[in-house]
């Protein structure tokens, strides 16, 4: 008798020790999300601020600088406003606020902020659109998935170079792709490319830090949007992403 509650305790702190490493391991994701997600709006802030302050280029449009660290500082609250708000953290749940977006429109709307991270860089970002189409999508959630999948492109491609930002309208789906004339894609990391805390070799070429959450997220929300992603090393060089979306899946 004493054995077989010996041995039912110790099932017991068996299943507390797993679901305790679990949530420690979700709280690692959150916490590495969010600092993941702010760091490219203070990238931002930071090298405007410090053209700002420089006296060593003439004719700065000052107030177009000011508009974008504006436009950067509004991204970083309602960022942390919609991590305060994150009620199921520890499941590790993602909330969805769906609304329908004029996807063209949205595109259009963020290119100016993804330009000035790209520009950092004096690369161009050279986009194909087809207009009119609208989706039902977090629009927050679209935006972290646009800013990640851009945002790395744009740390492994070569200065000066050009990235492909794509959107077309299949009628049921929304394609959006993301093509950088970086290294490409290891045949090796294809298989754990989405998962978290996951770190090629590739370096940045512009000395940006790398932990291996921003195609985790990107996976995460793709997922509940009911969506799927996909990548692949392009021949002729560099790595393509694309994500397709339902244009009216998810409509709860």
């Amino acid at each position: 008798m004493m054995e077989h509650q010996r041995e039912k305790k110790c099932k017991q702190l068996e299943a507390i020790t797993i679901e305790l490493e679990r949530l420690n391991e979700q709280k690692s994701i959150f916490m590495g999300t969010v600092a993941h997600d702010l760091k490219k709006p203070l990238g931002v802030v930071s090298a405007y601020a410090q053209l700002l302050a420089s006296d060593k280029i003439p004719n700065l449009d000052t107030l177009a600088m000011g508009e974008r660290i504006g436009t950067a500082v509004n991204r970083m609250v309602t960022l942390i406003d919609s991590y305060l708000n994150e009620a199921s953290i520890e499941e590790g749940v993602l909330k969805l606020d769906i609304k329908p977006v004029p996807i063209s429109q949205f595109l259009e709307g963020r290119m100016d902020f993804l330009q000035s991270l790209a520009s950092l860089k004096e690369i161009q970002i050279e986009t194909r659109i087809d207009q009119g189409s609208e989706i039902f999508v977090d629009e927050l959630r679209i935006e972290q998935v646009l800013d990640n999948l851009v945002g790395n492109a744009i740390k492994l491609s070569p200065h000066g170079s050009t990235i492909d930002l794509n959107l077309a309208d299949n009628e049921t789906t929304i394609v959006l792709s993301v093509r950088d004339r970086g290294p490409g894609i290891p045949d090796e990391l294809m298989n754990e490319l989405f998962h978290p805390f996951v770190v090629g070799k590739a370096i940045p070429t512009g000395d940006e830090k790398c932990v291996g959450l921003g195609l985790a997220i990107v996976k995460r929300i793709v997922d509940a949007h009911g969506g799927n992603i996909s990548a692949e090393s392009v021949l002729s060089g560099g790595a393509l992403f694309s994500v397709t979306f339902p244009k009216s899946g998810l409509t709860q």
